[in-house]
């Protein structure tokens, strides 16, 4: 029976737990990223299937296949851009009600961005959890939040 577990064997328990989150985290986000692509590329194609005629009407009349692509990703960067804007607000406003954890840092747009990159992003606070967030000051870390 060992009384005394050595440093080493913390650590490397430490360290593949959070690396076991990281992969967890990583697979989670690409099943979902890949269901989003789906969804987006089904809307897209049922879209353009939906349009057949409108657009075979416009080769007829004399329009080229790259005009018809052009008009077709244009509707899909403005209906991005569209959801994009009120996304943003919403973000914009649940981050001022404080619904999203964050140290005493002063409200503004690096907050915003900081905390959308780092709830875009979660693995990254279980793959270098002291990096990422700065603690508050006098914690005994560095301006960077991990030992000093």
């Amino acid at each position: 029976m060992q009384l005394v577990e050595p440093l080493s064997d913390i650590r490397e328990n430490m360290v593949q737990e959070s690396r076991n989150m990281f992969n967890i985290y990583i697979a989670v986000i690409l099943f979902f990223l890949v269901n989003i692509f789906l969804g987006v590329l089904g809307t897209f194609w049922f879209r353009t299937q939906y349009r057949r005629h409108e657009i075979g009407l416009r080769l007829a009349l004399g329009s080229t296949r790259n005009q018809v692509q052009g008009l077709l990703m244009a509707e899909g960067v403005l209906l991005l851009i569209l959801a994009f804007l009120p996304a943003v607000i919403v973000c914009y406003h649940l981050q001022y009600a404080e619904f999203v954890l964050s140290y005493p840092v002063p409200l503004g747009w690096g907050r915003f961005f900081a905390n959308a990159v780092n709830h875009i992003f979660p693995a990254y606070r279980y793959a270098y959890p002291g990096y990422l967030v700065p603690g508050p000051p006098g914690n005994g870390y560095g301006a960077g939040g991990g030992l000093a």
